[in-house]
């Protein structure tokens, strides 16, 4: 791999690192403690904007040590990251069709209690229904 194939594969995988490595963290933290998050409505977004700039701050930080070690490239290892990366694209597609950005954001109004999450009671849709 040349210097400027390596460079490009750590920037694209610093920017993917800053933008989904702190996503479990957040939900975490706002889903671990959701019933006094409400009470701020969408404002407890605005916790996030912090978070992330810390993680971003600390990925830019330790971005040589995090890629200093390179695994073996060979068919095998690009075969998994394309199947893996195809696989998150999907993904990611499938939910955007099913939410839509305003429902994922909570600014439909609309809650989670149809499609995928009918069947979990995630979010008291049972109760909902009740009531």
């Amino acid at each position: 791999m040349t210097h400027a194939a390596a460079w490009l594969l750590d920037t694209l995988a610093l920017i993917y690192l800053i933008l989904f490595f702190p996503a479990p963290f957040f939900w975490l933290i706002i889903h671990s403690g959701i019933h006094f998050w409400r009470r701020f409505g969408n404002r407890s977004f605005w916790i996030a904007l912090p978070l992330w700039a810390a993680f971003a701050a600390f990925l830019l930080v330790e971005r040589h040590w995090i890629f200093a070690h390179r695994m073996e490239q060979n068919p095998l290892t690009a075969m998994a990251g394309t199947v893996l990366t195809l696989f998150g694209l999907w993904l990611g597609q499938r939910v955007h069709r099913e939410f839509g950005l305003l429902r994922l954001a909570h600014w439909s109004g609309r809650n989670f209690c149809s499609g995928i999450y009918h069947h979990l009671d995630v979010f008291n849709c049972r109760a909902a229904r009740r009531a």
